[in-house]
């Protein structure tokens, strides 16, 4: 058929993904994440290539607790919009709930390349050296959040507790 009979169709298909994602965003912030996913795959069925309604169903997903689909649908996100940082950085939190901490690190860091006064980013990141016993870089990274968001209250106390944490190391070695 040609184009003009065809753009009819492409039109309406675009306003059913437009209502499914919305009523899935809509569903979400309500907190019901299983009616979220439920119309948010029904909008991906519709346009596989819509990175929005990837991104989102992922972040869905996530919250439903099935991180390999969360995982899968953030990284078709990415491959179509990937300098969106909101979306390197929702794959940065279920690499992390995986526990695959190097990983999220590097996506962190990713996410900040993309957005340097990230706060989320900074501070997952700078939790992420803490736990790998690297206080300096933790550090930096939490005077970095702080820096980007003075309110952000998590990155106050998480800097407060690696300095605490420093200075009992420090004060541990001299007695050593």
């Amino acid at each position: 058929p040609p184009r003009s009979t065809l753009f009819p169709y492409t039109t309406l298909f675009r306003s059913y993904t437009d209502a499914l994602h919305g009523l899935g965003q809509i569903a979400s912030q309500n907190g019901d994440n299983k009616l979220s996913v439920f119309y948010l795959e029904r909008a991906a069925a519709i346009d596989k290539n819509r990175p929005d309604v990837l991104a989102d169903l992922g972040v869905a997903y996530r919250l439903v607790g099935n991180l390999i689909r969360a995982e899968l649908n953030l990284k078709k996100a990415i491959i179509l919009q990937p300098e969106n940082p909101q979306f390197h950085y929702n794959l940065g939190l279920v690499l992390g709930d995986q526990t695959r901490f190097d990983e999220a690190a590097e996506v962190y860091q990713h996410t900040i390349n993309l957005s340097p006064n990230h706060t989320l980013a900074l501070n997952n990141l700078a939790n992420i050296l803490k736990h790998q016993n690297k206080l300096d870089d933790a550090i930096s990274f939490y005077e970095r959040a702080i820096s980007a968001d003075q309110n952000y209250t998590p990155a106050h106390k998480n800097l407060a507790r690696s300095e605490e944490h420093t200075s009992e190391l420090q004060s541990h070695l001299k007695l050593v």
